[in-house]
């Protein structure tokens, strides 16, 4: 029987994408889960692998060309199959969804230049892709954020004296490494009617590119030493500035941390990266005062802010992991 070969999302960004190279030609025969054809998105290069096993009938997708999640780019199909009839939908449908882009183009270009007051900048790609995770992220859990502050003295001491080999971000993957452990319920999933508790510890690190968000993950952060994660840090954290991240880099991570705290942001509310359950937010370092032993000091502090499931975590838990994190980055830290 013959198959339709389609992209399909592979994380964000993955709304269209752009025919790099087939692997194989028509006539060639292919194998079920052998790499097929090479797909960019506005992030990534990824394979995309045959659905089937049989002979590549048609490449409808030439290279180059750029196609939206679910277009049909070829036709898989046994060697003697009748696939006349399969061509001729699959060709009407591409014509019907070409008009439609240029339509909408036509549109858009129409709206740029009846008001120079004004720049219109389409939902698409990234940006709309982000856009609906967030919303569906807000529809399906039961937002709750909580509040906490932490004096990094001593994490400010102990980076100044690893300067080169650990980041202040690593700090926080340790800290939240080390209260995920004790408070199991914040790394877990909701599916259908099922609580996922994670044993395993993958922190996604959200980083700001040029076109929006990503959310590289560092896998197994719990084995990883505190200059390991920071060398996982900055090994992601360049790829994904550089659009060469693969796909895997971002998949099946249990817990995310973000840090707009860098860009100057006090604090703020964080949306879950679903299916995660929590979201840890880490605000910018002030000196502020505080009061020690009834004296007023002044003492770098930050905000830390935790949004959960309120499905999954009640608040008493969600504050308690929150301070046990706090407790681990203003304790002195001697591990690397």
């Amino acid at each position: 029987m013959a198959t339709e070969v389609s992209i399909h999302r592979t994380g964000y960004g993955m709304v269209e994408g752009t025919i790099i190279e087939w692997l194989k030609k028509e006539g060639e025969e292919v194998k079920k889960g052998e790499p097929l054809v090479i797909v960019e998105t506005e992030k990534v290069s990824t394979e995309i692998d045959s659905p089937s096993s049989g002979i590549l009938r048609k490449i409808i997708v030439s290279e180059g060309k750029t196609i939206s999640v679910g277009e049909v780019i070829a036709i898989i199909a046994g060697p003697n199959e009748d696939i006349n009839e399969l061509l001729k939908r699959v060709s009407r449908e591409r014509e019907t969804l070409i008009s439609k882009k240029e339509i909408t183009l036509e549109e858009e270009g129409v709206k740029s230049l009846s008001r120079e007051e004004e720049e219109v900048i389409p939902l698409k790609g990234m940006r709309k892709e982000i856009a609906e995770r967030m919303l569906e992220s807000k529809r399906i859990s039961a937002h709750t954020t909580t509040f906490n502050e932490a004096d990094v003295s001593k994490a400010l001491e102990f980076l100044e004296k690893n300067r080169r080999e650990i980041s202040f971000t690593s700090l926080f993957v340790k800290a939240s490494v080390n209260a995920l452990k004790k408070f199991p319920f914040i790394n877990s999933s909701l599916v259908e009617d099922k609580i996922i508790i994670k044993r395993y510890y993958h922190i996604g690190i959200a980083v700001n590119i040029e076109d929006g968000l990503i959310v590289p993950v560092i896998k197994n952060a719990d084995k990883k030493s505190l200059v390991e994660i920071t060398k996982e840090i900055r090994r992601l954290t360049s790829l994904a500035k550089e659009g060469t991240l693969p796909p895997e880099e971002v998949k099946k991570g249990t817990f995310t941390i973000s840090n707009p705290g860098m860009y100057g942001s006090l604090f703020f509310t964080p949306i879950i990266n679903q299916p995660q359950s929590a979201i840890l937010g880490i605000g910018k370092i002030a000196q502020r005062p505080v009061a020690i032993n009834n004296e007023v000091v002044i003492k770098p502090m930050i905000y830390l802010c935790l949004s959960y499931d309120h499905r999954i975590v009640d608040g008493a838990l969600a504050q308690q992991f929150l301070e046990n994190i706090r407790q681990n980055i203003e304790r002195p830290i001697v591990e690397k």
